[in-house]
């Protein structure tokens, strides 16, 4: 499947390549001429302003044929050497003139695309187009850089009169963005209290030399990943399990490539990654404790645009295709390099993610082992606006990673091999169709699936034993949603959703033989309904909402409110109140740390009424601003709960690692945080305090600290930008993440702990630095470069410590799990 993919995209990259820019037809005419040594005879004034798209062919037939495909004209054959081009029809004209809505300056440069024909024009804000009368019941299409795309009826125009149109600017989007640049470029606080990184504007993130849309979110103030991990990220103290990620509104999971080490999402094919911590909107059920989606763009695209880089881990092509006036396609796709490459940057990955697993393992002296590795990547958009309100998007991704690691004993008269792997693969498909009925009503219906699977084969030479492990999750989403403007101040939006999960859990032993199977399916309908109010002076905003859950096993309700209230007061004074209750029937287990060769242990399962119980969550936070001269001060105060938690979703590994018991943990936390904007700099300080504590009634103590307290946290960074150059430094430290030691000293057999938590690993401190080069080569092509290191000082990071007894020699080994050391990264990319 990867190969037919990339033979596809590869194909489609090069049958696209010269489409990037289309040429005026005169000068069309003009080149076939000399090359072909003929005539064209035409009226100049019949095809001025008409372009089409610049594309050579080899014969002189494919060439009348690609003029006669874009165009009003037939080409006949006057003589051996002269063709005459002649209108197909009759034609009307009209004159177009765009002006900037903000402003009122006009737009001297843009694009119109009607049915096959395109004009453009690109010094006046005028614009003559000649169209068939046939053409007057289709609609154009109006594209100009730096505006929004505006789509208008033919019928709109005015026959031998100017039609003006007027053209909002695309990039601030004001409408929803309450503060842009909120801590770095490219980062915004929206209207709804989210916050949201717009993956193209965000110019370098220290210690990456590109975007990856996982690790940017952590620069936010209460997300982080105390294992350097993307697979392990936690929102104020919760698991990663109770993260909502949706790409292109259907739910995902798996989320990361290299088991953990980058995101699985191509950046270029994001446009915005929004994080909603508290005060989720009602449409979104899941993530107890918060929710990251991942906005594709829905704009069709006008434009050619076709990217190929490399990075010292991986190499990846992204393309952009309009098809029609209407329509377009985006592909991108994805691979690791070290299949040719083992660089510097992913040895040290691999030694990260595979240390203290079965890989890991020490061999004896007449054993050998070798490991191979590799992930993918694709993804596939398909947009069209079928009418001027009907929008349709159809949507593929596709994410695998591969491990073999291969064992060979030998010894005078015998030698044996064994094979080991481990698979982890996603794929999700969906359908999004938007109708606008008026000025005040919208719906949009969306169908999505999504597919999981983890699938582990461990063989031993110690036991003589192989066992087979898989973990597939099955999620069908069907969702309804409509929103209603009922004025300037106030819409309302509403609909339902079904949702159904099954999940499968298989293993198997040979020695002595063993299989178990296990199946749950749940099915969750919901209805949820939302009131936006904003005041005419603009300041006060109110968010209203809740929504009913239906589960289907549990036969049960409940009900999840949502609040969102902001004041504006002393002119750079803002005061937020945010609340919500949530819930969520999918959740990840750890049975042992030794499943999946110890590298993914976790595994799905669904909420079962004998079993599991739905998780529950509770949340209010209390929120100060202060805005003024680009100086930002932010302080906000959280209370949260989330019920329901097993003691197996906690990967405890101590003296609690074989419960399996419920209960609940609370946290208080703070998140503060002040940014300085200056004309070409951007810096930042956050720090974050929190008390995450569990509280499991049936264990003793009953009460402890998380495995996801983080008491202390500081992010400290600086972005500049220098002409061509982009730079940015971070440092990131946080206090040591909580462990369990031993009741007795030294190797005492068997294990006997302390108190569970009670005592903390050495304080984390990591400094990071990156620099992006980008430089115009020509009109049509950019070279974008960018190197990164990431732990400057190689500081030895310690994420993880517990202990391992070796029953056979009866001693106890004390493991210390590493973050990364110094690790350099190289981009290099083409934009053409």
């Amino acid at each position: 499947m990867k190969r037919l993919c990339w033979l596809f995209l590869f194909f489609f990259v090069n049958a696209n390549a010269q489409n990037d820019e289309v040429i005026r037809l005169t000068e069309y005419l003009s080149s076939v001429e000399t090359e072909f040594e003929i005539l064209f005879s035409y009226a100049d004034h019949a095809i001025e302003s008409l372009y089409i798209p610049n594309r050579s062919f080899a014969n002189l037939n494919q060439n009348v044929k690609h003029i006669q495909d874009f165009t009003y004209v037939e080409i006949n054959q006057i003589s051996k050497r002269v063709y005459a081009l002649v209108l197909k029809e009759e034609l009307n004209k009209a004159e177009i003139e765009l002006i900037d809505l903000s402003n009122n300056y006009p737009i001297s440069s843009f694009t119109i695309s009607l049915k096959n024909l395109i004009f453009k024009s690109e010094d006046s804000s005028r614009l003559i187009l000649n169209y068939p009368k046939s053409y007057s019941t289709n609609s154009l299409l109006i594209d100009a850089e730096n505006y929004k795309i505006k789509r208008s009826s033919v019928a709109n125009l005015k026959p031998n009169q100017v039609s003006v149109f007027y053209l909002e600017r695309q990039a601030e989007e004001l409408a929803s963005i309450l503060i842009s640049n909120y801590i770095a470029s490219g980062i915004n606080k929206l209207n709804s209290g989210n916050e949201e990184i717009k993956v193209n504007k965000f110019k370098s993130f220290p210690g990456l030399v590109e975007a990856d849309v996982l690790q940017n979110i952590q620069i936010l103030p209460g997300v982080n990943s105390s294992k350097e991990d993307l697979s392990y990220l936690s929102i104020r103290g919760g698991t990663h399990d109770q993260n909502l990620f949706l790409w292109d509104g259907i739910k995902m999971y798996q989320t990361s490539h290299f088991f953990g080490m980058i995101s699985a999402f191509s950046p270029y094919m994001i446009q915005s990654t929004e994080v909603s911590k508290n005060a989720t909107n009602a449409r979104y059920f899941d993530g107890v404790s918060g929710s990251v989606l991942l906005n594709t763009a829905d704009q069709i695209s006008t434009k050619s645009t076709t990217e190929i880089g490399f990075n010292l881990i991986n190499a990846d092509v992204f393309t952009n295709q309009p098809i029609n006036a209407k329509s377009s396609i985006q592909i991108s796709a994805r691979h690791s390099l070290n299949f040719a490459l083992n660089t510097p940057t992913y040895n040290s990955f691999f030694d990260k993610i595979f240390q203290n697993t079965e890989v890991d393992n020490a061999l004896t002296n007449n054993t050998a082992q070798e490991q191979s590795f590799n992930f993918f990547d694709t993804a596939v958009r398909y947009l069209n606006q079928i009418t001027a309100d009907d929008f349709i998007r159809v949507n593929f991704v596709y994410h695998q990673n591969d491990f073999n690691l291969s064992k060979n004993q030998s010894s005078l008269t015998t030698h044996s091999s064994l094979r080991s792997e481990l698979a982890q693969s996603n794929w999700s498909g969906g359908f999004n169709w938007k109708r606008k009925w008026n000025s005040s009503n919208t719906s949009e219906i969306q169908l999505g699936i999504s597919e999981y699977t983890l699938e582990g084969f461990n063989a031993s030479f110690n036991t003589n034993q192989s066992l087979f492990q898989q973990n597939k999750v099955q999620d069908w989403s069907f969702n309804w949603h409509h929103i209603q403007q009922w004025n300037k101040q106030i819409n309302l939006s509403y609909g339902f959703q079904f949702n159904e999960t099954a999940v499968t859990n298989i293993e198997e032993f040979d020695s002595p033989f063993f299989f178990s199977e296990e199946r749950n399916t749940i099915l969750v309908s919901g209805a949820y309904a939302g009131l936006n109010y904003s005041s005419k002076d603009k300041l006060s905003k109110l968010y209203l909402g809740g929504r009913i859950n239906h589960f289907s096993k549990f036969n049960s309700l409940t009900f999840e409110p949502r609040l969102y209230f902001r004041r504006k007061f002393f002119n750079h004074f803002s005061l937020e109140v945010s609340a919500e209750q949530k819930s969520q029937a999918t959740t990840q287990l750890v049975d042992l740390q030794t499943d999946f060769l110890g590298v993914e242990n976790r595994r799905w399962v669904v909420a079962n009424p004998k079993q599991r119980p739905i998780l529950k969550s509770q949340q209010f936070e209390l929120a100060l601003q202060y805005f003024k001269n680009n100086w930002l001060f932010s302080i906000a105060g959280y209370v949260k709960t989330v019920e329901g938690i097993s003691t197996q979703s906690q990967g405890f590994v101590n003296q609690f690692q074989f419960t399996n018991e419920f209960g609940e943990y609370n946290v208080y936390g703070l998140d503060f945080l002040i940014n300085k904007q200056f004309e070409k700099t951007s810096t930042w300080f956050s720090y974050s305090l929190m008390d995450n504590n569990y509280e499991f009634n049936q264990l003793e103590p009953s009460v402890f600290p998380s495995n996801n307290q983080l008491s202390h946290v500081i992010n400290i960074g600086v972005q500049h930008k220098l002409g061509d150059f982009d730079f940015s430094t971070g440092l990131n430290w946080h206090s040591g993440v909580p462990f369990t030691g031993l009741a007795q000293s030294g190797n005492d057999f068997p294990l006997v702990f302390d108190s569970p938590n009670q005592r903390t690993l050495p304080n984390y401190f990591r400094l990071d630095a990156s620099v992006n080069y980008t430089v115009e080569l020509s009109s049509q092509l950019r070279l974008k470069s960018g190197l990164a290191f990431w732990n400057l000082t190689d500081k030895k990071n310690v994420y993880n410590s517990f202990f391992e007894p070796n029953q056979e020699e009866e001693t106890v080994k004390h493991i210390h799990q590493l973050g990364l050391g110094f690790t350099p990264n190289f981009m290099l990319r083409l934009i053409f």
